[in-house]
């Protein structure tokens, strides 16, 4: 995906990469995976991303506190 400037044509590099993934369907890839972790309303536990589980556990307790 490029960002363009309508009116000039002008391409813009703002440095910033995105990444689009289609999250109905599941091929069992490690992006599926992480996917289904991010999408999830409960604290997942997976040993293939051990990190990420425990920073959105963390986060989800942390909110919870504040609601």
């Amino acid at each position: 995906m490029e960002r363009i400037i309508i009116e000039t044509g002008e391409i813009v590099d703002n440095g910033l990469h995105e990444v689009y993934v289609n999250t109905k369907i599941d091929y069992n890839s490690d992006v599926a995976v992480l996917m289904k972790i991010f999408k999830s309303t409960e604290i997942a536990k997976d040993s293939s991303f051990p990190n990420i589980c425990k920073t959105i556990k963390e986060f989800k307790e942390r909110k919870r506190e504040y609601v």
